[in-house]
């Protein structure tokens, strides 16, 4: 029969595992910490925060208030630019057609004329190109969830403020969640029903 105390004669006869590592406090925080997934009710919340937003600026355009500071804030609540990289095509873009970074989005929002190197097409779309807005209406088809993100598309309702025209506009959106805890987008795509 093999022995391995002949072997290694000074072996103990007790093996211990080694003490553990210390482990700082701020580590194993960052390492064990992760935002809660996204959840439906997640989802719904922030298309509830993001309609407010619409009808928030509008409102503020159309009572001469200080509209571009709400759509920045609601910019910043609503969107993880300040997170990373957003995917943002808005409905009514075509030169750039993509959003990627904070100040394109304002200038879409709330028109070129009110950003520094807003783009000159962007007319406003939160303030309907100085209409406004009264409410938004979202409608989704689908909602999933996956990997901690949620996604969603559908269509939603614009009714103008001036006129009461409702225009409805088709959606896919993505969220998630920041290490602050708000769920906010990372994909957002628009666009006017096909042949309209």
């Amino acid at each position: 029969m093999f022995n391995i105390r002949k072997l290694i004669p000074n072996i103990p006869k007790t093996l211990t595992s080694p003490p553990p590592i210390p482990v700082s406090p701020l580590h194993r925080t960052l390492s064990t910490v992760s935002p809660p997934p996204v959840t439906v009710s997640c989802i719904l919340s922030h298309q509830s925060r993001w309609s407010k937003a619409i009808t928030d600026i509008s409102a503020a355009y159309l009572s001469n208030g200080d509209f571009v500071s709400k759509a920045s804030k609601a910019q910043s609540d609503l969107y993880a630019y300040e997170q990373g990289d957003v995917i943002f095509k808005p409905t009514k873009s075509t030169v750039p057609p993509f959003r990627p970074t904070p100040t394109a989005a304002l200038s879409y929002f709330v028109g070129a004329v009110n950003v520094p190197e807003g783009h000159s097409e962007d007319m406003g779309f939160a303030i309907n190109s100085g209409s406004g807005w009264s409410s938004v209406t979202f409608h989704n088809s689908s909602t999933t969830l996956l990997n901690g993100l949620g996604f969603a598309c559908g269509v939603y309702d614009f009714v103008c403020a001036s006129s009461g025209d409702s225009v409805r506009v088709e959606y896919t959106k993505g969220y998630r969640r920041g290490d602050d805890g708000q769920v906010r987008l990372f994909l957002h795509h628009s666009s006017v029903p096909y042949g309209r």
